[in-house]
C-alpha cells in the first residue's frame, strides 16, 4: 500500500487502498463522553483534516450508501456505536481558504464558502416556507449582508434538523485561519468581531446541534472568541484525552516502519 502523502480525504484513502492508521475509535469516545462541543488545536501535519473527513464519512446521512463499505475491518465497525453510522446530517466547512489581506476579501471568501455549502444542501428547500426560501436563496446567491452570513450556518442546521428529524454534526476545520490572517494584516478587530459572532451564533445554545468539532493550529483564547461558551471543551497537546487520535503513537510508528521495511 502507498502512504497517503498529503491526502486528507478519508474516502479516497480507503477507496484507493492507501495505508491508513486506524483512528476510528475517536467516534466511540466522542459519543461515549457525550462531548457536545470540542476544539482540537494541533500543529500542522497532525492529521486534523483527515480526522474530520473520517468523522464526516461516518455520520453523514446524505452519503450513507456511498460510505457503507469504508469502515470495513476498522475499529468502529465492531463497536456498539456503529449503530450511529449514517444517521446524522453533517455541515462540514474548511476555513483554510479565508486567507485574504483585507476584511472585505475575507468576508467575500466566507460568503463563497457558505454559498457552496447551501448548494450542497439545496434539497432542504422543499420543507421551507416562503420567507425561509427567500433567506436560503439570498445566502446561496451571495447577496446577503454580514448579519445574514453570521446566521447562515445556524439557519442551515435548523433546516437540516427539521428535514432529517435528527440533530446536526458541525465540523469546522482550520477555524483560526481568518483570525491569524487578520492579525498579520492589521485587520484583527474587524475580523475577530465577525468570527466571534459567527461562532457564537453557530455553536452557542444551538438546540439543533448533536456534536460540534473545531480544529486549528492556534489556540485562540477562549475569552476573546468563545466568550460565554460554557460547553466548549478544549483538548490541546497537553491533554491526555484524545491525544492518540492525532499524529502517530509509538506503537503506530513502529508498525509503519515494519510495514515498509525501515
Amino acid at each position: 500500500k502507498q502512504p497517503p502523502v498529503s491526502v486528507d480525504n478519508f474516502k479516497r484513502i480507503i477507496d484507493d487502498d492507501y495505508y491508513y492508521v486506524d483512528k476510528t475509535k475517536v467516534i466511540e469516545e466522542l459519543l461515549y463522553n457525550k462531548n457536545l462541543l470540542v476544539l482540537f488545536p494541533r500543529p500542522r501535519r497532525f492529521g486534523k483534516s483527515l480526522l474530520l473527513s473520517m468523522i464526516d464519512c461516518f455520520f453523514n446521512i446524505d452519503k450513507k450508501e456511498n460510505n457503507k463499505n469504508l469502515f470495513r475491518g476498522l475499529y468502529i465497525e465492531k463497536s456498539e456505536y456503529y449503530s450511529e453510522f449514517g444517521k446524522y446530517p453533517v455541515i462540514h466547512v474548511d476555513f483554510k481558504s479565508l486567507k485574504r489581506n483585507t476584511y472585505e476579501g475575507i468576508l467575500n471568501q466566507f460568503k463563497f464558502l457558505i454559498s457552496e455549502l447551501y448548494k450542497e444542501k439545496e434539497y432542504v428547500k422543499e420543507i421551507l416556507d416562503e420567507d425561509e426560501l427567500k433567506d436560503f436563496n439570498l445566502i446561496k446567491s451571495r447577496q446577503g449582508n454580514e448579519d445574514d452570513y453570521i446566521q447562515a450556518i445556524k439557519l442551515l442546521s435548523k433546516w437540516l434538523c427539521r428535514y432529517h428529524k435528527q440533530n446536526v454534526i458541525i465540523l469546522i476545520d482550520e477555524y483560526d485561519v481568518p483570525i491569524t490572517e487578520a492579525y498579520m494584516n492589521n485587520i484583527y478587530n474587524e475580523v475577530m468581531n465577525f468570527m466571534r459572532e459567527v461562532f457564537s451564533n453557530t455553536l452557542k445554545g444551538n438546540e439543533n446541534l448533536k456534536i460540534g468539532i473545531l480544529t486549528g493550529v492556534t489556540r485562540v483564547s477562549k475569552e476573546s472568541i468563545f466568550s460565554g461558551f460554557n460547553n466548549l471543551k478544549i483538548y490541546d497537546l497537553m491533554n491526555r484525552e484524545y491525544n492518540e487520535y492525532f499524529g502517530f503513537t509509538e506503537i503506530e510508528t513502529k508498525e509503519l516502519l515494519n510495514y515498509y521495511g525501515l
